[in-house]
């Protein structure tokens, strides 16, 4: 069989629409795959950067933390986490109140509610959840349902999660109720 001049033609020309249609393909490929690339690299930067916003507020918040108690006077005296006359008193209204707090020593956030009470931490009804530390009682978290760190406990009802000053203050006043 043989082909026309103008058959040979048609051939070469629907081969040449093939790779070019290739071509293309492969180019949209890419130009997806590259968008897809940069929608990743976004959205890995945000994620960074929230918690990077988190972390840092969670730490200011920590450093300026602060109670503020309306004298007879009227002067307004300011409290902070590094009051331990005023951290002794909220520990021991806690503890005079019913309130014992379970944490773990590997939770941050058990670690920032303690860093809070700094030496008044003594002071309160403490239960460490995590075994192989010193006065830990695993045992007594589950046996509470303790499954979120730190959680505050009074008789039955609890209060998970960390807690500011003013937070504590309010589970104070909201016990005497």
């Amino acid at each position: 069989m043989r082909l026309s001049k103008r058959g040979k033609m048609t051939g070469e020309v629907e081969e040449i629409k093939i790779e070019k249609t290739s071509q293309n393909e492969e180019k949209k490929s890419q130009i997806m795959l590259s968008a897809a690339t940069l929608v990743v690299a976004i959205a890995l930067i945000a994620i960074v950067s929230l918690l990077w916003i988190n972390i840092r507020k969670d730490s200011n918040e920590v450093e300026d933390v602060a109670v503020l108690v309306g004298s007879e006077d009227g002067q307004v005296l300011g409290t902070s986490t590094q009051d331990p006359i005023y951290l002794a008193d909220l520990a021991d209204r806690l503890k005079k109140t019913g309130y014992v707090i379970y944490g773990s020593n590997t939770d941050y956030g058990s670690k920032r509610q303690k860093e809070i009470f700094s030496q008044a931490i003594a002071g309160l009804d403490y239960v460490e959840c995590s075994p192989g530390f010193d006065n830990s009682n695993p045992d007594e978290c589950i046996a509470k349902g303790i499954d979120e760190y730190p959680t505050w406990v009074r008789g039955e009802e609890k209060f998970p999660g960390y807690k500011s000053l003013d937070e504590l203050e309010e589970l104070i006043t909201f016990s005497h109720r």
